[in-house]
């Protein structure tokens, strides 16, 4: 991002609070209250996102040395396929219950303060 961006948005944001200051401490504290639940619940996607991805690449690692070691005669590459494909589903679950609390934070903002 270009430094001539970065100072567009600092303006920008400062002239938003100047004229959410000008509107009294309720808007105020309104505007902060969304602009914290938003950048936690982005936050909070993300994590889940970047949980998932790694535990893809960790279970197609391993998945690919199970069947590396189960063309050599070695090892139980079943219950290691079955433990990653099991780690990948926990994964996924997580990713959705995530979202469902970020829902319910944005949805449950104190009166005065929701989002849109």
């Amino acid at each position: 991002m270009s430094q001539r961006a970065v100072n567009d948005q600092a303006a920008e944001a400062a002239e938003n609070l100047f004229r959410l200051a000008a509107g009294g401490s309720d808007a105020l504290s309104a505007q902060a209250l969304r602009q914290a639940a938003a950048q936690t619940g982005a936050m909070m996607l993300q994590d889940a996102a970047d949980h998932l991805r790694r535990t893809q690449i960790l279970a197609e690692a391993a998945t690919a040395r199970a069947l590396a070691d189960l063309a050599e005669g070695k090892g139980d590459a079943q219950a290691v396929i079955d433990a990653a494909q099991s780690a990948v589903s926990h994964a996924i679950q997580a990713q959705a219950e995530t979202g469902e609390v970020v829902a319910k934070l944005m949805a449950n903002l104190p009166d005065g303060a929701e989002t849109g």
